[in-house]
């Protein structure tokens, strides 16, 4: 089988996930995009999409009339329903959410981005070890000074009160009361009260049907000048976030760790 490499619109991804026996899963990711939709118009969709996936050789038609799939176009459409976990890299501002998904299936590797909400692309990679690479280029982190910091650890209530606060000032007053040096809350302070965005990185299991979970991961935070990485762990029952200067070498880790978990 070759390479995966398809870029389909959503219609065409739904109209592929039906042919192949998922038609709720299809008409799920059309009711995501368009909203409510009559039987009528889901119907003229899918046919619509179909007939632009014969103009392009991934579905035909066979003796018995039925439709059938390119191989890659249906290994394709299999995994999105069906994939062993996935990594989802998310950044999330006032102005934007967006998100770029790496799925796994049998030792195989596929990046899974949507281009401007309506255009599913959906490539496969040579090896695991891009991963890292593609995260720190979609959350834009080569945008980011590196610096030097040392890493801090804060109860998680007292983190989430923290960022209520929207004065650097105040801010970086408060954090130093933590055991933050002065230097350090300052330039912290400074990130959040001037974030550009924040993201995620997330690995997702799934145990069975439609559900989900994604409880292992780590957060983003991307400042004016700098960026963050922001860990969560439990220490005797305790909720606990870490804070450490992000750098490339760390978030390979960190993503590596998570693949191997």
């Amino acid at each position: 089988m070759n390479k995966i490499d398809f870029r389909l619109s959503v219609d065409e991804w739904a109209a592929a996930l039906s042919f192949c026996g998922h038609v709720e899963t299809g008409k799920k990711l059309l009711y995501t995009y368009f909203g409510e939709l009559s039987e009528l118009e889901v119907k003229t969709k899918l046919l619509t999409a179909a007939h632009s996936l014969i103009a392009r050789d991934l579905l035909a038609p066979t003796k018995e009339n039925k439709m059938i799939l390119a191989k890659e176009l249906e290994f394709a459409a299999n995994l999105l329903d069906s994939c062993d976990y996935s990594l989802r890299f998310t950044k999330t501002s006032k102005k934007i959410e967006d998100h770029l998904t790496l799925h796994f299936h049998s030792n195989r590797y596929f990046e899974h981005r949507i281009i401007d909400g309506v255009v599913h692309k959906l490539t496969e990679l040579t090896s695991k070890d891009e991963i890292p690479d593609i995260g720190w280029g979609f959350l834009e982190l080569q945008t980011t000074k590196g610096f030097k910091a040392e890493s801090h650890e804060l109860e998680l209530a007292l983190f989430d009160e923290l960022r209520k606060e929207f004065d650097p000032k105040l801010l970086g007053n408060q954090l130093i009361e933590t055991g933050m040096s002065k230097k350090e809350a300052k330039l912290l302070a400074e990130d959040f009260v001037n974030e550009r965005f924040r993201g995620s990185v997330l690995r997702v299991e799934y145990p069975g049907g439609d559900e989900m979970i994604a409880d292992e991961g780590f957060l983003i935070l991307l400042g004016e000048k700098r960026s963050w990485i922001i860990s969560y762990f439990v220490h005797d029952e305790t909720d606990l976030i870490k804070l450490q200067p992000c750098s490339k070498e760390l978030l390979k880790v960190m993503v590596m760790e998570l693949l191997a978990s």
